[in-house]
């Protein structure tokens, strides 16, 4: 077998660019990976029920679903997430928001938690905007996914919240 071939688009690409999954002890699928493939994606526009983020601002490779919230690997490799929550200025009654970084719906201990206090309104309750940010880098397998669990407050979070991820290295 020779280590040079040639990828889908016609450029010159190494063995080493494909990745091997082997089905039932039979069958083969050959996935092609360049060391340059691009993935990233920013969404904002915080939407309720299931929580998610509707506004897609960049999507390359089309791995973020807006209708669910989550990524979607399909490049198994190093990525990056962050995401920002706003909260918007409420009545007392709101006082914390907040989520955490999730791996295939399970937190990974990477939480974004707005609980201030603001001493100009009754019992310390929250009437500002405030804001709280957060990332991780995860190593992630073809299948895992990537969504912001255990929520609160979420109809509080302003518009411009947001959620993006990039891969940093493919493997």
């Amino acid at each position: 077998m020779s280590d040079n071939c040639t990828d889908p688009i016609g450029r010159m690409c190494s063995v080493q660019d494909f990745t091997i999954e082997y089905i039932n002890n039979s069958q083969t699928i050959l996935y092609y990976f360049p060391d340059d493939a691009a993935i990233a994606f920013t969404a904002s526009v915080p939407v309720d029920s299931p929580f998610r983020f509707g506004t897609v601002l960049t999507n390359i490779g089309g791995h973020y679903n807006q209708n669910t919230g989550s990524f979607t690997c399909a490049v198994p490799g190093l990525y990056y997430f962050s995401y920002h929550l706003v909260k918007k200025r409420a009545d007392p009654r709101v006082d914390a928001c907040g989520c955490s970084l999730g791996k295939n719906v399970v937190s990974v201990g990477i939480k974004a938690y707005i609980d201030p206090q603001d001493p100009f309104t009754s019992g310390g309750a929250d009437m500002r905007s405030y804001g709280v940010s957060n990332g991780a880098y995860l190593n992630l397998f073809r299948g895992d996914t990537v969504q912001l669990v255990d929520c609160s407050s979420v109809n509080y979070f302003e518009s411009w919240s947001s959620f993006s991820g990039v891969l940093v290295k493919a493997f």
